[in-house]
């Protein structure tokens, strides 16, 4: 068997082989804390116990799926965003904290308003469902094109008590999205990753992560910007407003997108990373 302390050491020294130091040696944490339920300073004191028959063979599966680049959250199935565990699979992608940033401006500036919200490509139905739970004067809609992405969001609805209507409906066809009704909010974090930045993307997101909900096409990668606009002009109430997250290299193009698609007090924040991410635009 082996020790705290050298599982520790030797997950670390295969995690730096994909990523820097301190992520290796974050990885490493969260996967001994997953595995033996102990903090960082509980191992400290323990380092020297060695693993139990089931920790070692959990430290074993951890170990080979992180090598691979496996998101760690895809090992234990649970991803956390705004304070809730949500259930994740390769089926959707792995909520980040910069879409938190994105529900927490939403809330700042609607959160008392009774509002219905439409969720464009919803996923693992991580913003639908946290806006509902945050304020519940909203009611919620969550769309999404892939049928195993919308059995993953029922799953974490089902978990986390919420109700928000979830449809498979394919956003970039006119005649589906035009099917839907009118909304006071839309909000999106659509795919805006162009095709030619996979080869500089970290393989543990490219190989892993459901590839319809990160990439678009390189001649036209505003695409889902365009049909969230062209919702918007049609089925947007009155002094409605879209938020959505953007590729950090595109936020003045998806800004002269919707202006000259008739939205006014168009503003764009950097996130915590100081990059222009988020966008809202108001008709």
């Amino acid at each position: 068997m082996i020790t705290l302390r050298n599982a520790f050491h030797s997950l670390n020294a295969a995690l730096k082989t994909l990523y820097s130091s301190g992520e290796s040696e974050a990885l490493a944490n969260e996967a001994l804390f997953q595995i033996t339920k102990l903090n960082k300073l509980q191992r400290l004191h323990a380092a020297d116990r060695t693993l139990s028959e089931l920790e070692f063979s959990n430290f074993q599966r951890f170990q080979s799926a992180l090598k691979r680049g496996i998101p760690i959250q895809y090992i234990t199935g649970i991803a956390a965003f705004y304070g809730r565990d949500f259930c994740v699979g390769p089926s959707v992608l792995i909520p980040r904290p910069e879409t938190e940033e994105l529900c927490q401006w939403l809330l700042k500036e609607n959160g008392d308003r009774a509002a219905q919200v439409l969720d464009v490509g919803t996923g693992s139905g991580c913003i639908a469902i946290t806006l509902y739970l945050e304020s519940k004067a909203f009611e919620l809609t969550g769309i999404d094109l892939s049928e195993a992405a919308l059995e993953n969001a029922l799953l974490n609805q089902e978990n986390l008590n919420s109700k928000v209507q979830f449809l498979q409906i394919d956003f970039l066809k006119e005649q589906a999205r035009n099917a839907l009704p009118s909304f006071d909010i839309i909000v999106s974090n659509p795919p805006y990753i162009p095709v030619k930045d996979r080869e500089i993307m970290h393989t543990n997101v490219k190989d892993n992560e459901p590839e319809m909900a990160l990439f678009v096409p390189d001649d036209n990668p505003l695409v889902f910007y365009q049909a969230l606009a062209d919702f918007g002009q049609q089925q947007l109430n009155e002094n409605g407003h879209v938020y959505c997250e953007m590729h950090r290299d595109y936020p003045q193009a998806v800004a002269q997108l919707f202006r000259e698609r008739g939205y006014k007090n168009i503003e764009i924040r950097e996130d915590m990373h100081g990059a222009p991410r988020m966008l809202k635009a108001s008709r």
